[in-house]
């Protein structure tokens, strides 16, 4: 283990399971924005920025700041939904235990990562979101 300085997780799908806040924040979002992608189109797609995957979907631009405001307003109220992945918490408490830094990787913005990681009490090294990179994910950018 000694020659493992550092372990970066993914957060969405990974470290927790967010598709049922996902789900109810992007039905929000289509009823109040008349937006034709439906839940499964999104989903696709999760995993790049918020902002990408709205131009994906080919959502006119000026409702961007909108849509997202909506959707992480939404997201954040039903955060209970989210379910973390069995044995988390217990995997990162070894890792720093062993003197293995821990990171989260993700494409979800730093607010609502903050939010969750406070939350779910992870107890992490680092956080990267798309907000502190040139290019987010699937570029290697925030990995570096």
């Amino acid at each position: 283990m000694e020659n493992i300085k550092g372990v970066f997780f993914d957060f969405d799908g990974v470290l927790i399971d967010s598709l049922p806040s996902m789900k109810v924040a992007w039905t929000a979002v289509k009823e109040s924005f008349h937006v034709r992608a439906d839940f499964k189109d999104f989903k696709k797609i999760i995993g790049i920025p918020f902002i990408s995957i709205l131009k994906e979907l080919k959502i006119n631009e000026r409702d961007f700041i909108s849509i997202k405001k909506k959707y992480s307003e939404i997201a954040s109220k039903n955060k209970k939904l989210i379910k973390l992945t069995p044995y988390v918490n217990e995997l990162i408490t070894w890792l720093r235990g062993e003197k293995i830094k821990v990171a989260i990787v993700t494409s979800k913005d730093f607010a609502r990562t903050m939010e969750l990681v406070e939350y779910f009490d992870l107890r992490v090294d680092a956080v990267v979101t798309p907000e502190q990179t040139f290019r987010g994910k699937p570029h290697p950018d925030p990995l570096f």
